[in-house]
């Protein structure tokens, strides 16, 4: 990585004038965080350099030998500070624990070619010019954080986890972890010759619903488990904002539908069956509709088009960019509808279905069958069904947090986003890898599944999953 610093602009510069912070590139609902901000942190808050003493691991001297990361004690009282490598969406996820959790997270460094993201994390959180990079390539070779949370493209996440796990930083990597299943095995090899902690953020695991199922079912609520069926209903126009007219419509630009969309859903029934060899995998779906043979609908919505919505950004999206053009006529090329057929060597099958022609948006739904009894979960419901055979009747079993859960976390990722990072950062302070929910061999395992799905779904033919190999027809 080069140690050079991208040139400031106007912008830039003036986070630092007299401890005032520039606020005209914000929206103006925003602008009020500059000065929160600086009544939080003093005038200088922003230049004040990032803490060098609270670093997990070391590195040897470049002369020397090259060894792992050795881990050093971590000061429990004091917050992990985080460079966020890719500023997008999902890194507002990390944004918004850090705001609300000071004393276990500090964003004190942010990595994205964007200027709007850049500048608006820096006033979100007092980070420094100085550490702000337009690109990872421009980090520099010293280790500045503790955690890399790593929110950038599919197809640079390999190269982005090599260059982090060398410097020693324990590294979030955002779904879906690479493009192909050699990518996959790659980052896990990087990570454990560098005894990097990995935790990839599928994050439906930490969900409580899934947490509540797993748990039951783990002491016999159904007796034992004979199917799995689970279903992730996209939503119509959820489907054409991002996977028709957004940056998930191409394939060999990001990936397939089922491994971008659905690792969270394979990542669950692996979980279900967690040490159990998969004997098959078939798989089908196509691209049905969203093409221009079906031109003729209207009145598809459009929404969340550009960073920092005005008349003017809002007028160029629309004139220049995907959505302004007709869903209809697009040159996505990702399924809108797809099934898979799992068989494990103990007999147990599962199905998931991936549709973008529902109702409901994101809101998923599990049917597990045993030979006790039938559990049924909706994502948007604060309780389980589960069916007993041997009393012939239905018990419900809430959620133990029912009472801190609105009605937005039960049909968001909130509550598993939270509990996910809790969990790492747990993991991170007290080296206890127990801390999360999955493994490496768990996560290589589900994206083996998911590229043996979709290599079924291109030959219509039955695979057989090969954890060396990846896939045998």
């Amino acid at each position: 990585m080069s140690t050079n610093t991208p040139a400031l602009t106007q912008t830039n510069t003036a986070l630092l004038t007299e401890g005032a912070i520039a606020t005209a590139a914000l929206p103006p609902g925003e602008q009020k965080l500059s000065v929160a901000g600086l009544e939080e942190g003093g005038r200088g808050a922003v230049a004040t350099p990032a803490d060098p003493s609270v670093a997990i691991p070391v590195t040897e001297d470049d002369d020397a030998e090259k060894e792992a990361p050795v881990t050093q004690v971590v000061d429990l009282s004091v917050p992990l500070r985080a460079i966020l490598v890719g500023a997008g969406k999902r890194a507002n996820v990390y944004s918004d624990f850090a705001k609300q959790n000071k004393n276990k997270l500090k964003i004190a460094a942010v990595a994205d070619p964007n200027q709007y993201r850049r500048e608006r994390m820096a006033l979100l959180h007092l980070i420094p010019f100085d550490r702000l990079y337009i690109s990872w390539i421009c980090v520099p070779e010293e280790k500045i954080a503790d955690i890399a949370i790593i929110c950038t493209k599919e197809n640079l996440r390999l190269e982005v986890v090599h260059a982090f796990a060398q410097r020693g930083y324990a590294i979030i990597l955002e779904k879906p972890m690479a493009q192909t299943y050699s990518e996959c095995k790659k980052i896990i090899e990087v990570c454990r010759e560098n005894r990097t902690t990995l935790a990839v953020a599928h994050v439906l695991r930490y969900d409580p619903h899934v947490v509540k199922m797993l748990d039951m079912i783990e002491k016999g609520a159904i007796g034992d488990v004979i199917s799995i069926q689970h279903t992730n209903p996209v939503g119509w126009y959820h489907f054409a904002h991002n996977h028709v007219r957004g940056d998930w419509s191409k394939a060999y630009k990001s990936s397939s539908l089922l491994v971008n969309k659905c690792c969270h859903d394979m990542d669950f029934i692996r979980s279900l069956q967690s040490g159990v060899e998969v004997r098959s995998v078939y798989s089908n779906g196509s691209l049905a509709h969203f093409k221009e043979e079906n031109k003729g609908y209207r009145d598809w919505p459009v929404n969340e088009i550009t960073e920092f919505p005005d008349n003017d950004t809002v007028t160029e999206a629309l004139l220049h960019g995907p959505y302004g053009r007709c869903v209809y006529e697009q040159l996505n090329d990702v399924c809108d509808n797809q099934e898979v057929l799992i068989q494990f060597d103990n007999g147990v099958t599962a199905s998931l279905t991936c549709n973008a022609f529902t109702e409901k948006v994101n809101i998923r739904k599990t049917i597990v069958r045993g030979s006790r009894g039938e559990l049924s979960c909706d994502y948007d419901q604060s309780f389980i069904k589960v069916f007993d055979f041997v009393r012939s009747s239905e018990v419900m079993y809430h959620l133990n947090n029912e009472k801190d859960m609105s009605s937005h976390s039960l049909v968001t990722f909130r509550d598993a986003d939270r509990a996910f990072i809790n969990a790492f950062i747990d993991c991170v302070k007290n080296h206890d890898p127990n801390a999360l929910h999955s493994n490496h061999i768990d996560t290589l395992q589900t994206y083996l599944l998911l590229f043996s799905a979709e290599k079924s779904r291109q030959t219509n033919k039955i695979v057989i999953p090969n954890q060396e190999e990846g896939f045998l027809e």
